[in-house]
């Protein structure tokens, strides 16, 4: 198990952030919302949703105190580990 992880990883890493970014743009749309709190205060969220609609997939959320660029929503960073 830990050889199919460190492989795994290792492949992540292996491939350039420029493919990745094109591999995110071909299988993922993005859009970018403020998001209002109860506060009043807005919160900016990049969503990507599957371009495959074919099955259903989880929801992974994250969030951050940190900024989330690169911004646009023609930018697409790479996603992953």
């Amino acid at each position: 198990m830990r050889l199919i992880l460190l492989l795994t990883a290792l492949t992540f890493m292996a491939i350039d952030a420029n493919a990745q970014a094109d591999w995110v743009r071909q299988h993922y749309t993005k859009s970018e919302h403020m998001v209002p709190m109860r506060d009043g205060t807005q919160l900016f969220t990049s969503i990507y949703v599957p371009k495959d609609d074919s099955r259903t997939y989880p929801i992974l959320f994250q969030r951050t105190p940190y900024g989330v660029g690169p911004y646009g929503e023609g930018v697409k960073p790479s996603l992953g580990p």
